[in-house]
């Protein structure tokens, strides 16, 4: 994924999504979809916890992400 992001306090929001047309199994399918759905230009509330962010729409739909460190 990449988009241009706006921050506005603890909201961020994401322009329009740019992805690859790669596939993967079908857990990381799911999973893209539904990162997919959340960052599709609506306004989300960021919450940072020890290198996890978790983005909230307004109905509660929620993604926890986390940094991966390379091996």
């Amino acid at each position: 994924f990449s988009a241009h992001v706006t921050l506005h306090g603890d909201g961020v929001t994401f322009g329009p999504l740019r992805t690859t047309r790669m596939a993967c199994d079908g857990a990381r399918m799911a999973f893209e979809r539904l990162l997919g759905g959340l960052l599709g230009g609506q306004a989300l509330t960021g919450t940072p916890d020890h290198g996890k962010l978790t983005l909230t729409t307004s109905h509660g739909d929620h993604v926890n992400l986390t940094r991966s460190t390379p091996e």
